[in-house]
């Protein structure tokens, strides 16, 4: 693993721990352990380009950023359940349920053209957008529609 300390000497896992302890449920071992590792792979591959982390700091919190990266990635329930809270009704255990079930469904079409939740997290938060679609008042006029036909 790629050994680094800052022009502080703080280590890798010392500013993923800072940056830990700066968001409101402070992580996992587990989260800090894989955000550091990925901060030393990616510090690895810059320092191939005489990159490393103290000129990342003029620009951005690369630690915090793999941190938060390594946060996010949970598993489809999780996320749609994160999406839920955000809500101001929070929604049913079903609607949960359906909005995980239409996410996995739609992640099984966009991987048959190479795209993944990881892409989607870069330009939208899909799941949100599964459950709001899943508790929209538009989906229930819609499924009567459907089913009057």
């Amino acid at each position: 693993m790629y050994e680094y300390t800052d022009r502080r000497n703080r280590t890798l896992a010392d500013r993923v721990d800072a940056a830990a302890e700066r968001r409101p449920d402070h992580g996992t071992e587990q989260d800090r352990a894989a955000a550091t590792a990925l901060l030393a792979d990616m510090l690895q591959a810059a320092a191939q380009h005489g990159i490393t982390l103290d000129a990342f700091d003029w620009v951005t919190d690369l630690p915090g950023t793999c941190y938060r990266a390594v946060a996010r990635h949970r598993d489809l329930a999780d996320r749609v359940d994160a999406a839920a809270e955000r809500r101001p009704d929070h929604g049913t255990e079903q609607d949960r349920a359906a909005a995980t079930a239409l996410l996995a469904d739609m992640l099984q079409a966009a991987a048959q053209h190479g795209i993944t939740l990881d892409t989607f997290d870069w330009v939208t938060d899909l799941p949100g957008s599964c459950y709001a679609a899943v508790v929209s008042p538009l989906r229930a006029q819609a499924t009567q529609w459907a089913t009057a036909g």
